[in-house]
């Protein structure tokens, strides 16, 4: 379920990033049998250095609204 949830997050945050339209890509392939990778890659504003450095710190965002949780409790490491 985790997984899922880090899917939805990264296309909620990319849709967030552009908020008079753009263009979400998201491709997807098979490692191996039991697993599979995605890729997401928008047309929004981007990340500074900084904020990528934060990305799955507790309490960190970039938007006006929200918690800053939504990436951190996806964190599985």
């Amino acid at each position: 379920m985790i997984k899922i949830r880090v899917f939805v997050n990264l296309t909620k945050n990319a849709f967030d990033t552009m908020p008079d339209g753009g263009t979400l890509k998201i491709r997807a392939g098979r490692v191996d049998n039991n697993n599979v990778f995605f890729s997401l890659e928008d047309t929004g504003v981007g990340m500074s250095e900084d904020a990528l450095q934060s990305l799955w710190t507790p309490l960190f965002m970039t938007k006006p609204k929200g918690m800053g949780l939504g990436l951190p409790i996806c964190n599985d490491s």
